[in-house]
């Protein structure tokens, strides 16, 4: 199944008070209707890889600032 060349990206940032929120919302650009198909079908693993990461991201950012 082809796969589409570029995907946008946008990240938001918000405060839910205490706590910065991070958003990533991704979108093909420019995409036939199999390739927007075929980035659909791989949300379920594009949502825990992208958590996963995040995740060891706010581990990270916790320990260095002693949180």
């Amino acid at each position: 199944m082809p796969f589409p060349l570029e995907i946008l990206y946008r990240i938001t940032l918000h405060e839910e008070g205490e706590e910065t929120v991070l958003s990533l919302v991704g979108q093909p650009l420019a995409a036939s209707p199999e390739e927007t198909a075929s980035f659909l079908s791989i949300n379920g693993s594009l949502q825990k890889g992208f958590g996963g990461t995040f995740g060891q991201l706010v581990i990270y950012l916790r320990k260095i600032n002693n949180i």
